[in-house]
């Protein structure tokens, strides 16, 4: 049980700060892609 459970809880508490800024960077992508498509509906 304990075996199982730290290789999942080391992959996700020790991430990279290369993989974090990619992550906030395609969510900051994303948010800007959704809110020109709902500036594109509203003009629409």
């Amino acid at each position: 049980m304990r075996t199982d459970s730290s290789p999942s809880v080391i992959s996700s508490s020790a991430m990279p700060d290369s993989s974090t800024s990619s992550m906030s960077f395609l969510i900051f992508l994303i948010s800007m892609f959704c809110l020109c498509f709902i500036f594109a509906i509203s003009v629409n």
